[in-house]
């Protein structure tokens, strides 16, 4: 009987002390201003922002489960195209049309800084902890301070107009001018040293592979991977890249993977490089109005905009899959690769989808309004397509290893042919 009192009074004490700390915590949360109903879960570290423009605002979503966990209301921009910039908890959302620049706080999820650099037109680049505007048509770069939308030090001015431009893992800042044929560093506000990447007023893209930049030249159809110094790999791409025209090569801004797919959109020809050892791949592609291709583990993706759905290539079985279906209907296709996931959005409806590396995917509910409440990922439909012919490569491509001078030589090139039939 002793024994059990004994046992009763300590579970009474331990019970009278674990009250006093709750009431510690929660009198402290009070007095430090946050108080117990503005807490707010931690977002997944899996994830991206979306951009929905029908409403004005922004959602982040689980990308496992294809959730909404997060939403940020825009008003002011309710209608108009919204570009998302992100780079880890950096987050800055851009009214297109207008040029004001809004920076979200994903910890209390609203709009904490606003700003408007340009009329309109104005590109925002962020990666490795470093941000900068410019302003293409006027060839102005400027450092940008990502938590408080203010530019930072004085501007630089290049040869207008400039081109997609990227940061890679060093921090370093990288802008075609295509005007120069050259690829310029910069770092804060010290303009770097320019490489050479074609002649004046060829037509030049940026890639950001692996943290190093891949730039493209469709005039003298090449591909160059970038050193700090100039010129660490060549490889000579088709021939029927030349006739790319005046728009040039689409290539995604950023990949995550050594192999970077680029895409012909006139002669619809799909080249894979692997900026590793510079073995080249073509294939052949069927679709309407192409956007620019994502590679993901051992597939490509490329936004069919004319019928709203994905094009799916599996580069190991050297054959096209079923595609996936987005929208279902012509529009406009946001398609990024974050953190090992594909992310597809259509800012003017409620549609978004996520993929993961083995190539499944699931809707996102961007107009959810329970946030985190979906139990298990919503699945996609794909639409079946015929088996295509697959012609095994050929042939082993050159590389070279010095800057160029001039037109690169034409260079025997692996080909695969895969037409869906």
């Amino acid at each position: 009987m002793a024994i059990r009192q004994r046992s009763e009074k300590g579970r009474r004490a331990a019970g009278i002390v674990a009250g006093v700390l709750a009431a510690v915590l929660v009198g402290a949360a009070i007095f430090m201003g946050t108080g117990v109903s503005s807490a707010r879960p931690k977002l997944s570290d899996v994830g991206a922002w979306l951009a929905s423009a029908l409403n004005g605002e922004v959602v982040h979503a689980n990308g496992l489960s294809g959730q909404v966990d997060g939403r940020v209301d825009l008003a002011s921009a309710e209608g108009e195209p919204l570009k998302v910039v992100q780079d880890g908890d950096n987050v800055l959302v851009v009214d297109e049309s207008t040029g004001k620049v809004s920076r979200i706080d994903p910890t209390q999820l609203e709009v904490a800084q606003t700003n408007t650099l340009s009329a309109g037109g104005m590109q925002i680049v962020m990666g490795a902890g470093k941000a900068y505007g410019l302003d293409p048509r006027a060839g102005t770069v400027q450092q940008l301070d990502p938590l408080t939308v203010d530019m930072i030090g004085t501007a630089i001015t290049l040869k207008a107009p400039l081109g997609q431009a990227g940061i890679d893992k060093n921090g370093t800042l990288w802008v075609p001018v295509p005007e120069e044929g050259t690829l310029v560093q910069v770092n804060g506000a010290q303009r770097g040293k320019a490489v050479t990447v074609g002649e004046p007023g060829d037509p030049l893209t940026l890639t950001i592979a692996n943290g190093v930049p891949l730039v493209t030249n469709s005039a003298s159809a090449s591909a160059m991977v970038i050193g700090p110094t100039g010129t660490r790999l060549q490889v000579s791409l088709p021939s029927t890249v030349t006739d790319a025209g005046s728009g040039g090569l689409l290539v995604p801004p950023v990949a995550e993977s050594q192999v970077v797919p680029i895409l012909a959109p006139k002669q619809r020809a799909l080249v894979l490089v692997d900026t590793a050892s510079g073995a080249l791949t073509t294939v052949a592609v069927k679709g309407g109005k192409l956007g620019a291709p994502q590679a993901l583990g051992r597939r490509i993706y490329l936004a069919d905009e004319s019928t709203g759905r994905l094009i799916v290539y599996d580069t190991v079985a050297k054959r096209f899959e079923a595609d996936k279906v987005v929208t279902g209907k012509a529009g406009p296709l946001e398609v990024f690769v974050k953190d090992g996931l594909l992310w597809v959005n259509d800012q003017f409806s409620e549609t978004a989808l996520v993929i993961e590396q083995d190539g499944r995917g699931h809707r996102v509910g961007k107009y959810d309004e329970a946030l985190g409440q979906k139990d298990t990922p919503t699945p996609l439909p794909e639409v079946p397509t015929g088996i295509p012919s697959v012609t095994e490569p050929t042939a082993v491509p050159t590389r070279t290893t010095s800057r160029p001078t001039g037109k690169p030589s034409s260079a025997p090139t692996v080909t695969v042919t895969a037409t869906p039939t």
